[in-house]
């Protein structure tokens, strides 16, 4: 999954930022070629790119994710096909 449905505010209430905040980081990733967003949708074109950009905490956050997923397919037997 690339495309992501929600707005600028949301994204900023779940981050603890300000919205504006959220507006002038979308605008340098999409001023970059990583993103493309419009209202309500954010499109990542170019996951590595935007991966090299973030904090180390990334990589333990995706192992996390990964692991949480793994145990939900473990439990409904595969049947996620995410």
């Amino acid at each position: 999954m690339s495309q992501f449905a929600f707005t600028h505010g949301v994204l900023a209430e779940q981050l603890g930022v300000q919205r504006a905040t959220v507006t002038e980081s979308l605008a340098g990733l999409q001023k970059q070629k990583i993103i493309k967003y419009g209202y309500g949708s954010v499109e990542l074109t170019h996951a590595k790119a935007l991966e090299r950009k973030a904090c180390e905490c990334f990589q333990q956050a995706k192992a996390a994710v990964e692991d949480f997923l793994a145990d939900i397919r473990s439990y409904m037997g595969n049947e996620l096909s995410w």
